[in-house]
């Protein structure tokens, strides 16, 4: 839940910004896509797998901190 009362679903595979009170992070929310290297320049992509160049981490949805009420 946003701090503004709106609710976003979100499905992802990882989440980072969920360590604790400590973690300061902004919420990030990824998949594992296959994605085609001639259009992986289209996405927002913050991982790669040492196996296969199109087996990529995607932002799928980044929230600011200061946004975010609550995360279920």
């Amino acid at each position: 839940m946003l701090f503004d009362g709106s609710v976003v679903s979100v499905w992802a595979d990882s989440a980072e910004g969920l360590a604790g009170e400590e973690d300061t992070r902004d919420y990030r929310f990824c998949n594992l896509m296959d994605v085609p290297v001639e259009a992986q320049g289209d996405f927002d992509i913050v991982g790669t797998t040492p196996s296969n160049a199109e087996r990529v981490i995607v932002t799928v949805a980044h929230f600011p901190r200061s946004a975010v009420a609550e995360v279920r």
